[in-house]
């Protein structure tokens, strides 16, 4: 119990005694799935729990940006209720679709990706997830990308695509 309370990296530690005089310790180590921008300005690395797990100075290649929750808790500390929400949407992301989202917002209490290169999607409260991350794959999937500004699966049997105009007048067709 005390490893599991102690060490940020640490979900699950099985202690057993190994007769005549040895000691077993196995540990579960908890795995990054966003990052945060701390109060400091410093980077904190987050599981899909929402447990804090490590900070450090520099941005985490590869892995998701959640913005607007600014912790100034230490690692060990749990994200707001919120913010876990958020991670819990990043956490249940195929690899695919997570090598198209850059970061994650909120508006509210409404969840936003943002997509890469450009773009955003609105994604709206973090309930039935697999509905709207199936409906997001699909999406960019069977639609043209070339000049989409917005995806919105907040509902997620009729999800709409925005086009910028700007760049739609300058695509020669």
């Amino acid at each position: 119990r005390r490893i599991e309370a102690g060490v940020p990296w640490v979900a699950a530690a099985r202690v057993s005694r190994n007769w005549p005089s040895s000691v077993r310790i196995t540990v579960v180590e908890r795995r990054a799935v966003a990052q945060v921008r701390s109060d400091s300005g410093e980077w904190v690395l987050v599981d899909a729990g929402g447990r804090l797990l490590e900070t450090q100075p520099f941005r985490e290649p590869g892995l998701e940006v959640i913005e607007g929750t600014a912790p100034g808790a230490e690692p060990g500390a749990v994200l707001t209720d919120r913010a876990a929400r958020g991670v819990a949407v990043l956490a249940q992301m195929s690899p695919a679709l997570l090598s198209r989202v850059s970061g994650l917002r909120f508006r509210g209490d409404d969840v936003e990706l943002l997509l890469l290169p450009t773009g955003a999607v609105a994604f709206g409260p973090a309930e039935q997830v697999q509905m709207k991350l199936l409906s997001l794959e699909t999406v960019l999937a069977r639609v043209d990308q070339t000049c989409v500004d917005a995806i919105d699966v907040r509902v997620p049997r009729r999800p709409l695509v925005r086009r910028d105009p700007v760049c739609e007048a300058g695509v020669e067709r």
